[in-house]
């Protein structure tokens, strides 16, 4: 089971963008959910800029896909858990 904690609500950061923060694993990380006409991505912010094709990102993708949107994560302080089959699903 992923499991991650909301710790800054996703707000909209532009024409289909949206970036947010959760605690995955013991860190804070923020990410952030591009939705446009042309697909989906998420980008989670390391050391090295924003990346694509990180675990957390999978997991984000994977609920993203399951319950609708980076906005349906609930407020800060609200724990999101999604199976691990799910998420490899989304893969």
């Amino acid at each position: 089971m992923a499991q991650f904690t909301v710790t800054q609500e996703a707000s909209i950061q532009g024409s289909d963008l949206w970036q947010g923060e959760v605690e995955y694993q013991g860190e804070k990380l923020q990410y952030r959910y591009y939705d446009g006409y042309d697909g989906q991505e998420v980008y989670v912010l390391t050391e090295q800029g924003w990346e694509m094709g990180t675990e957390l990102g999978d997991v984000i993708f994977a609920a993203c896909q399951e319950w609708g949107g980076v906005e349906d994560f609930g407020p800060v302080g609200e724990v999101c858990e999604i199976d691990d089959d799910t998420v490899e699903d989304y893969k």
